[in-house]
Order: structure tokens, then C-alpha cells, then sequence
């Protein structure tokens, strides 16, 4: 529509579905190379004979129609236009910019290609463009027409099924809390926890520190004795060498059978202690 409306159209830096909407044979064909950062015009149209050289640094190139200032080795230029005049594609934003109006042939080739006419429309496009037909569809457009009668199926299925499973599971039980559990039980429990993760390092210092602890009670030693303190108090409350206990509670057993027997020597020993 503003293409059929406007006397001529100029473009700057199109994208692709730009290009494809208006149909005039203009694409798109890649970024200016480096190694040419002055372009000539190299065509016959009057605009960029007239205006000269321009910067082609960071341009884009277009192929299609009249095509000008052309990098060495390629079809495609910076100026692109159909035979008729009426669309031309700029491949540059430097051409039109204050900052480099004053460069080469850019302003001369800016009014040149903008001021051909009495009348000049700046057109940016945005999303206010849109055309109110495009507007996002609802939900109830988007589904098939078989919802409108499986959804009620749907929740009436759901909600036998929630009557079936609320009556076969029976009401809540409530249980007092606190739980009593018995010592032995958690002792038990997390026996089986140190078997199944094969966990001897954790259960045997386990054991060790429990057996420390209730050795020095029993001894009625301080808080602060130490593993060699209560190894030498219980040697000499039963008159035994003080590295046989020493190297009773300091052994590393590395075996399960080895650590269930070793366990029942430390209960042997604090019934010693106890007893004597």
C-alpha cells in the first residue's frame, strides 16, 4: 500500500520479509567485506554518479535490479533499484546519520535520493501497525470443535473417580503425637541404615565414642578425659595393661565380622568396669 501510494520508495537496511512483501526483485546478498571501506558508484544511475564515492563500512550489500557501489568481486552492492525508479534500497544507515553526512558523497547522495520530490515521508514501522484483524486469537478459536464435548466428559469422568477412590480409601486416622519409639528400636534401625550402606568406618566410631562415654561415667571421670584418659582409668580399675585397653578401643576393624566381635569385647569390658 505505501509503495502504491508514494511516488518513490527508499529503503534502509530492509530486512528479508521486507524485501519478499514488496516483490521487486531486490534480496539480500551479505555484509560489505573489510577490505573495501570506499566504494565507487560503478553504475549508470544519475543519484550515485553525481554524488560520488561513500564509506561501505559496516554496510549491507543487495542484489536485484540497478546495483551500485559495488565491492571488487561481487554483483551485489551497497544501492540497489528497479529499472523504474520507484523503489531503492540503501545498505547503509551511515549514509543518512549526522555523523556522517559530512563524509565522501553522503550528503550529496542523501538529498540526491531523498529530496527527488516536494514531499518527503520519514516512515519507521512499529507494532501500533498492525491492523486490528490480526489480532491474537482466543483460546476457545484455537481449540478443535471435539472439546466443547470432551471437556465435560472429562471432569464428570474425574469426578467418579474421585468419589470411587475417596470411599475405598476410608477415612483419615489421626495418631496422638508425640510418638513413643523405644531405644532399642532406633539403635536397631540405624544399625541396619550402617549394614546396608556397608557404612564400618561410621558404626565402628559409633561404637568407640559410646563406649568412651559411658566408660568415663562409670569411672566417674570429667567431661574433659580424653580417649587415652579413659583407656588408662579403666587399666588400672581392673589392673589390666594399660595398652591392652589402650589398643582394644583404638582397634579399626575392617570387617563386618570382625567389627560385630569387637563390639562385644567393648561390651565385655564396660560389664568389667561396672562389676569390679
Amino acid at each position: 500500500e505505501l509503495r502504491a501510494s508514494a511516488g518513490r520508495v527508499v529503503l534502509v537496511t530492509p530486512r528479508l520479509a521486507t524485501l519478499k512483501a514488496l516483490d521487486a526483485g531486490i534480496s539480500q546478498a551479505g555484509v560489505v567485506p573489510e577490505s573495501s571501506p570506499l566504494l565507487e558508484p560503478g553504475c549508470g544511475l544519475s543519484d550515485p554518479a553525481a554524488a560520488g564515492p561513500v564509506s561501505g563500512t559496516g554496510g549491507f550489500l543487495y542484489d536485484g535490479g540497478t546495483v551500485c557501489y559495488r565491492p571488487p568481486g561481487t554483483t551485489a552492492g551497497l544501492l540497489a533499484g528497479t529499472a523504474d525508479g520507484g523503489l531503492t534500497v540503501l545498505g547503509s544507515t551511515a549514509l543518512l546519520n549526522n555523523g556522517g553526512l559530512g563524509s565522501h558523497g553522503h550528503a550529496a547522495l542523501a538529498l540526491r535520493t531523498l529530496g527527488s520530490s516536494g514531499d518527503l515521508v520519514w516512515y519507521l514501522p512499529g507494532l501500533a501497525d498492525a491492523a486490528a484483524s490480526r489480532s491474537t486469537k482466543t483460546l476457545d478459536e484455537l481449540a478443535p470443535d471435539w472439546v466443547a464435548f470432551l471437556g465435560p466428559w472429562l471432569v464428570f469422568v474425574a469426578g467418579l473417580a474421585i468419589v470411587w477412590r475417596g470411599r475405598r480409601l476410608g477415612p483419615l486416622v489421626f495418631e496422638p503425637l508425640p510418638v513413643v519409639v523405644k531405644a532399642v528400636e532406633t539403635a536397631e534401625g540405624r544399625a541396619r541404615l550402617y549394614q546396608d550402606s556397608h557404612a564400618l568406618d561410621r558404626a565402628r566410631d559409633n561404637l568407640r565414642a559410646g563406649t568412651l562415654v559411658r566408660l568415663a561415667q562409670a569411672l566417674r571421670l570429667g567431661s574433659q578425659a580424653t580417649a587415652d584418659d579413659v583407656a588408662a582409668a579403666a587399666a588400672r580399675h581392673l589392673g589390666r595393661a594399660a595398652t591392652d585397653v589402650t589398643g582394644l578401643i583404638q582397634e579399626q576393624p575392617r570387617t563386618a565380622t570382625r567389627l560385630v566381635q569387637w563390639s562385644q569385647e567393648l561390651d565385655k569390658l564396660e560389664n568389667e568396669v561396672r562389676t569390679r
